[in-house]
């Protein structure tokens, strides 16, 4: 396999990249407009089989938001659940 962006693949990368899809780790890669480098989530698109990268920077993941308020009670009394009071 050729190197992807400066990065080359270690024999245990390909498995991993083959198995799941996804490396499973975060790579130092150059980007191609600057050549700068940049720590990135790599994968393989799914439909094209292309080898795609995401910058860690540009991921957000949100925080679950709790609907259930009774649940946070839950968890601060313990004991009540354990006596059936809820």
């Amino acid at each position: 396999m050729f190197p992807f962006r400066g990065y080359e693949f270690s024999k245990e990368d390909k498995e991993q990249l083959l198995k799941t899809g996804n490396l499973g780790k975060v790579v130092e890669l150059a980007d191609p407009m600057t050549g700068e480098m940049k720590k990135c989530l790599v994968s393989v698109d799914r439909l094209t089989n292309e080898i795609e990268a995401m910058p860690v920077d540009k991921i957000f993941i949100k925080k679950p938001h709790r609907q259930d308020r009774a649940f946070d009670e839950r968890d601060r009394y313990p004991e009540r659940r354990r006596r059936g009071t809820w």
